[in-house]
């Protein structure tokens, strides 16, 4: 298979597929797909495209879910100085939060 974009011949080779539909992110990894050594072009045959489909349709359940930060681009945001690297593969962060009254440490868990 040649690639749509600059021609050259397309490798079979697995990736990540992202899509936000209704609000919702859906993720799925490990996608065989067709992609262009190239320009990086991903194509996907007929049958994996209506299985990612099926994925996104938000009529089925993952095997494992995931909680995310969303942000909008432009949007202000609040940054969080990192003081120390997580103590667990569950903790995100350690943070100091700017509220003057308590300089304490914080953690967030997933």
């Amino acid at each position: 298979m040649n690639c749509v974009c600059c021609g050259q011949e397309m490798i079979d080779d697995f990736t990540t597929f992202n899509v936000i539909k209704g609000g919702a992110v859906y993720i799925t990894e490990d996608v065989p797909c067709w992609r262009c050594p190239v320009c990086e072009h991903v194509t996907f045959t007929q049958d994996v495209a209506k299985q990612l489909e099926k994925y996104s349709s938000g009529r089925s359940l993952p095997g494992k879910s995931y909680k995310a930060w969303v942000y909008k681009w432009g949007d202000p945001i609040i940054e969080i100085p990192l003081i120390a690297s997580p103590s667990s593969s569950q903790d995100i962060i350690f943070a100091h939060t700017q509220n003057e009254s308590k300089d304490e440490p914080i953690v967030i868990k997933m």
